[in-house]
């Protein structure tokens, strides 16, 4: 819908939108409903009434709307002024009406004062609107004389006002409309803008306002009145302006007792008092005094920069005070109530008169260091010294500094004094500064611990930097109003009359961008894939001073805590890992104020292919099957290794059994026939028979073992029979019967073992078989188990076991252990012995791609859940 040129606007109680156009529309917006009306006149101010109706100027008439109908309940003529006095915060100008016969009748309402009317020479006609704010004050907007402010504080019969025209920077004197925001800023618009008046903490004083000069070198309070002098003389400063006393320049400046006030001019020091001046006798020549103070004694000190520094009793002449302690330039001169009296000397040292010795401190002293600029004394003795290097403080012991470091808004302080709530008020050449004392005695002893400060500059009023030009560059009132020298004249500020923001600013994030890239920030918004730099812009809506809008934010699954509150408007991100983010932002106005709830932006960075999950699990899945390729490539070649040595032995084998028969046999063939015929030619009764029949029976033996021999050394193959009947012939020559008590078993389908392979595994079973008879008395049982995995063989014994200490390093002089284990090693089998006191059971795992004969590479999986069933449900 076209409106036109909208010339204003209005909100209601109820949350709908009210706009006004030039054509005389008049349109009400409340979410997506709209209406409107036509009153066929421009539309200049739109207001909501106490009852909630809505009054509309319109050229010189008034239009009272029903929201409900948007029906004219009551037409009324423009020209008098009118001002209901029932809404207190009215969030636009009031309009005002002529009629004072007809139905609106708001001449009751009318709270301007006549008198101000008339001190301000307007009639009814030239006023276009009041505005009470939330102060209690009035603000008359006018149709050419700009707005005149009536302060709440002033009373019925001359009540104060002021005036803001042109020439106060308005931007025209033709004002059309008021409105005073929830910040309590005075909105004003006028013909050719819009223009802001604001509440400022701090008042200015220059040459406009009765000041001899903008640059004012020393301040001094007597009582309830502050003085300023210049070079251009010495002025009695008020509340509404300036007051001359003497003209010639003031060198320095210096309150006394009972109301004196201590001058130095080129002519002398010159004394003040009860509106009288008069030239002191000090009987000596000093026109350059810089610094002065007196103590609680009388006495007066003060420093000429061609004498050197001075000491004088009224009524005696002033004594040059010379001693090594202040032998160098003194830069400020302070005394105190208990008659102490403290110097600032030009090389950074402060020296301390008690009334009969002077002391120095020095930086070992824990000072600071620097030029002094200013010291505060206060009636307990303590002590703030402003220097070139930061802030130190006396406690009537030691001196403890401060600086940026510990969180000051700067190193060069200009001033310190000691203000109402126990504060402490800094002076610093772009700003004022306010800090707890008690912040500082933190931070004394905690070096992390960074001080809070409320900081003042232009945007409260501060229009000019504060400057240093004398030695007393600032005073404090009795009621802790605060007077201080600018670049431009003088300022002040009353600390019990600051006012706190009490609205926190409203947070918006304004756009992010990737790469460069402005994307929309929308809820849920995605980012593409290898994203890398994220940039999220965002801002806070105060009036009162956007600068001071300090912001902390964090990004959810990124950041673990808040980033500390700066006025960056914007937070930088870069390779953010795929995955989703919340980014959090608050903001704190120019107080402090925080807002409740953060605003948030949801948005997900998309990974690229190789960040994606399913490409991660697919590298595991292809590393894993390279390893396992690589294993069994390795086990492959460490198994073909293994064959072509047991081929080669097996050669060997060939070869010896070859030997064995065609040489060793057939020897012991001829020997045993030999032996044989011998016996048979030889009688019973020779005493040489039975000689000679044990000769052959060990010949027949002989024979018998080598032709064993022989077979063995010509088989390709081990079987499950040959195994056994090679464990049952090792045992069988031990003493005793203590074979019999052996048990042997087997399970599994039965393979072949390779020749070699049975061989190293009948030795390494025998070792194992003459131990456990040797050292048990029980039962032994031999398991010997047939796997596609392998072949297992296991031997256990009822004994008392066998020590740990044995078990590592074996009998000393004896290696059966040592040899099982070198046997196994050889063949790359697994050798476990685990012993205690019920027993010892050896365990010898060879893989079955080593010990079979045919043994297939790839087992399938059912082969071995099969292998294994069956060996679970085998009998033990």
């Amino acid at each position: 819908m076209a409106f036109g040129r909208v010339r204003a606007l209005g909100a209601s109680r109820d949350g709908a939108l009210w706009a006004g156009t030039e054509s005389g529309m008049l349109v009400r917006i409340n979410g997506s409903a709209m209406k409107s009306i036509t009153l066929n006149l421009p539309i200049s101010s739109i207001r909501e009434r106490a009852d909630s109706l809505i009054d509309v100027e319109a050229s010189n008439r008034v239009f009272r709307i029903s929201p409900a109908t948007m029906q004219v309940a009551l037409t009324c003529q423009f020209g008098s002024v009118s001002a209901p006095g029932s809404d207190p915060h009215p969030s636009l100008s009031m309009p005002l009406a002529k009629d004072l016969s007809g139905p609106c009748d708001w001449e009751a309402g009318l709270t301007v004062s006549p008198s101000v009317l008339a001190r301000a020479h307007l009639t009814l006609d030239q006023i276009r609107s009041v505005l009470p704010d939330s102060d209690g004050s009035q603000w008359i907007a006018t149709r050419e004389s700009g707005v005149f402010h009536i302060h709440s504080h002033s009373g019925e019969a001359l009540p104060e006002f002021e005036q803001i025209s042109v020439t106060d920077g308005l931007s025209s004197d033709s004002v059309w409309g008021l409105f005073e925001d929830r910040e309590h800023n005075l909105w004003i618009g006028t013909q050719n803008g819009l223009n802001r008046v604001r509440n400022d903490k701090f008042s200015t004083m220059t040459r406009r306002t009765g000041l001899l000069s903008d640059d004012i070198d020393s301040l001094a309070s007597v009582g309830n009145e502050v003085f300023a002098g210049s070079a251009a003389g010495l002025n009695r400063v008020t509340a509404t302006g300036a007051e001359s006393l003497l003209h010639g320049s003031i060198l320095s400046l210096a309150a006394g007792a009972d109301g004196t006030l201590f001058a130095a001019t080129p002519r002398g020091l010159t004394i003040v008092k009860d509106g009288r001046t008069q030239i002191a006798q000090l009987g000596i020549h000093a026109a350059r005094i810089t610094t002065i103070a007196q103590s609680s004694t009388g006495e007066v000190w003060f420093y000429d920069q061609q004498r050197g520094l001075f000491r004088w009793q009224p009524g005696h002449v002033a004594a040059k005070v010379s001693i090594p302690e202040l032998r160098n330039a003194v830069s400020v001169i302070q005394a105190d109530a208990r008659g102490d009296v403290w110097f600032g000397l030009n090389t950074g040292e402060i020296v301390l008169y008690n009334g009969a010795i002077f002391r120095t401190f020095v930086s070992s002293d824990h000072l600071i260091g620097g030029l002094p600029h200013s010291i505060s004394v206060n009636d307990n003795g303590t002590v703030w010294i402003a220097s070139e290097r930061g802030l130190a403080f006396y406690n009537g012991h030691r001196f403890v500094s401060w600086s940026r470091k510990n969180g000051l808004p700067g190193n060069r302080v200009l001033w310190a004094v000691q203000g109402p709530g126990d504060r402490l008020w800094l002076g610093y050449n772009i700003g004022v500064a306010s800090v707890a004392v008690r912040d500082l005695s933190r931070a004394a002893t905690d070096p992390k611990f960074l001080v809070p400060c409320d900081f003042y500059d232009d945007g409260d009023g501060l229009h000019s930097n504060p400057d240093l030009h004398g030695n007393t560059p600032v005073v404090v009132l009795p009621d802790g109003r605060i007077w201080l020298t600018t670049s431009e004249g003088l300022a002040s500020i009353n600390p019990a009359d600051i006012r706190k923001n009490p609205v926190p600013p409203f947070v918006h994030i304004v756009q992010i961008s990737a790469d460069d890239a402005n994307i929309d920030a929308v809820k849920g918004m995605t980012l593409p894939p290898l994203t890398h730099r994220i940039e999220i812009g965002y801002t806070g809506l105060s009036f009162k001073d956007p600068r001071k809008v300090t912001f902390r934010y964090r990004l959810l699954n990124f950041d673990s805590q808040w980033h500390s509150a700066s006025t960056r408007r914007f937070a930088t991100y870069t390779n953010l890992r795929p995955g989703k983010y919340r980014f959090e932002v608050m903001a704190a106005n120019d107080d402090g104020l925080w807002s409740t709830e953060p605003a948030a932006l949801d948005f997900t960075v998309l990974p690229a292919f190789y960040q994606t999950r399913w490409f991660v699990a697919l590298c595991i899945a292809s590393l894993l099957l390279t390893v396992i390729l690589v294993v069994r490539y390795r086990i492959r070649s460490v198994a073909n290794r293994l064959r072509l040595r047991f081929e080669e032995r097996l050669g060997d084998r060939v070869r010896v059994a070859q030997d064995l028969h065609d040489n060793l046999l057939q020897d012991v063939m001829g020997i045993s026939l030999q032996l044989e015929l011998a016996d048979e030619l030889t009688p019973p009764e020779a005493a040489g028979k039975p000689i000679l029949g044990r000769a052959l029976q060990l010949s027949e033996s002989a024979l018998a073992q080598g032709r064993g021999a022989l077979t063995t050394l010509r088989a390709t193959t081990f079987s499950q029979q040959d195994l056994l009947r090679s464990l049952k012939l090792a045992v069988t020559h031990l003493p005793g019967d203590k074979h019999r008590a052996i048990r042997y078993s087997t399970d599994g389908e039965e393979f072949q073992l390779r020749a070699g392979m049975g061989e190293e595994i009948v030795q390494i079973m025998c070792e194992a078989l003459r131990n456990a008879l040797q050292h048990s008395h029980g039962r032994i049982d031999v398991r010997l188990s047939y796997t596609l995995g392998g072949f297992l063989a296991i031997i256990k014994d009822e004994g008392l076991g066998i020590s740990s200490t044995i078990l590592e390093s074996g009998v000393p002089g004896h290696f059966g252990l040592t040899g099982m284990r070198e046997r196994a090693a050889r063949i790359t089998a697994s050798l476990t012995i685990e012993s205690s006191r019920h027993g010892t059971e050896v365990r010898l795992l060879v893989p079955g791609r080593m010990a079979y004969v045919d043994h297939k590479g790839d087992i399938g999986i059912w082969a071995r859940l099969k292998s294994g069933w069956s060996r679970f449900n085998r009998k033990p």
